[in-house]
């Protein structure tokens, strides 16, 4: 899945038309579905709280610990905020909070059945 920004003002769409046409072109060809989805007005330390909150209700329901749960989401999603460089959640800002718990969601769905 790949993220491009926008921005919809007056029920106009904008962004960097350059950036968006250099993304497409590395596509391959077929049909594909874009979403929008509004940027949330979350602080990073609001989704830090968020965040523990989710780790600590899944760890009781599925009887992994907090660390160790954690652990398996850094590892299973540290490329898709990082591309490869190490991942912390101390440092994400907004929109990669959302990203990551939109990842965060479907993962523990598809492995724990467990639906945010």
């Amino acid at each position: 899945m790949k993220y491009f920004k926008g921005k919809i003002l007056n029920g106009v769409f904008s962004s960097n038309k350059e950036k968006f046409k250099r993304l497409v072109s590395r596509m391959p060809d077929g049909d594909y579905l874009m979403v929008f989805v509004k940027v949330s007005d979350k602080s990073p330390s609001e989704w830090m709280k968020y965040y523990r909150v989710i780790l600590a209700e899944v760890s009781q329901q599925v009887g992994e610990s907090k660390e160790d749960l954690h652990n398996m989401l850094k590892d299973e999603l540290d490329s898709v905020i990082h591309k490869g460089q190490e991942l912390s959640t101390k440092s994400l800002d907004t929109e990669q909070w959302q990203i990551y718990m939109d990842k965060v969601s479907e993962f523990l769905h598809k492995n724990y059945d467990f639906i945010l």
